[in-house]
Formats: C-alpha cells, structure tokens, sequence
C-alpha cells in the first residue's frame, strides 16, 4: 500500500505530494502539498489535509490521486507558473 506519491504536473503546474500519516487518535490522513519557486516573485504553497477512518480507504485516495486531480489541486489552490 502506497504511503507517498509525488504527482507530475503539466509544465504549467508545481508537482503535488502526497502523504498518509495516522494520527494520536487512530485516524489515517492523507496530505496533499504543492511547492512552486517562480524566481523574483513569491513562492507559491498549498496544503490541505484529509481525513480517512482507515488505512486502506487512505492508501486508495494516493493510489486514485491521477494528473488531472493534481492540476485541479492546483487551480483550485490559486497557484501555477503562469
């Protein structure tokens, strides 16, 4: 079962990672992050967390995670290269 995944983006897009944590209280979260670096302005970050009652439902999440999710990710996010 996956427990990370970096998820390649168009050239217009950061790439997205993927990350499954369990928490204190026994519950799986799937981060999702992406970082973008446009030299001489701001850099770009987004995060979001969601939360899974299993493991397998998590890993199934990063498994399904496709391109598009991530670039949809992204716009949803307000961040890209152009």
């Amino acid at each position: 079962m996956l427990q990370f995944r970096i998820i390649e983006t168009s050239a217009s897009y950061p790439d997205v990672l993927l990350h499954r944590d369990r928490d204190e209280n026994g519950k799986e979260t799937v981060q999702i992050k992406a970082i973008g670096i446009i030299e001489g302005q701001e850099d770009m970050f987004a995060e979001e967390s969601i939360i899974f009652d299993s493991y397998h439902s998590a890993c199934r999440f990063i498994e399904d995670f496709t391109q598009k999710s991530a670039e949809d990710f992204c716009k949803r996010e307000g961040i890209s290269y152009w």
